[in-house]
């Protein structure tokens, strides 16, 4: 890490943003380790949708078909295999679930799984975590 000043940290990979996010500004970082084979991914948010990078490879999956209006409020939390990507951009779901199992495939692979329903079927218009 001679580039970066860290403490206790060993750089693995350095992913230029135009590599795992399309050249568009960052706005959140979460981890997620896969409970079947221990992999480990790092699950990065831009302003225009999501990626997960390989830990090991720095090797960028991307969810097909998935783009997001250009917001920079995006964030992701996972709770086991999935992941809740959340926005406070108006005019798209403020919850997309997204299914990470599939990361553990080869190739790898993001599932869009869709908008988090509440009740009344439909679902938040924008959330933060």
């Amino acid at each position: 890490a001679s580039t970066f000043d860290s403490l206790n940290v060993v750089l693995k990979h350095h992913v230029p943003i135009e590599t795992c996010c399309s050249g568009a500004y960052g706005s959140d970082i979460w981890g997620y380790t896969s409970a079947a084979t221990g992999k480990e991914w790092a699950l990065m948010c831009y302003s225009t949708g999501m990626s997960a990078v390989d830990v090991q490879t720095g090797d960028v999956v991307t969810a097909p078909g998935f783009t997001s209006p250009l917001s920079p409020w995006k964030d992701i939390k996972v709770f086991g295999h999935h992941a809740y990507y959340v926005t406070e951009a108006l005019d798209q779901p403020g919850i997309v679930v997204f299914d990470l199992s599939g990361l553990d495939s080869d190739p790898p692979s993001i599932s869009d799984v869709g908008p988090a329903a509440i009740d009344n079927g439909g679902g938040p218009e924008s959330s933060h975590n």
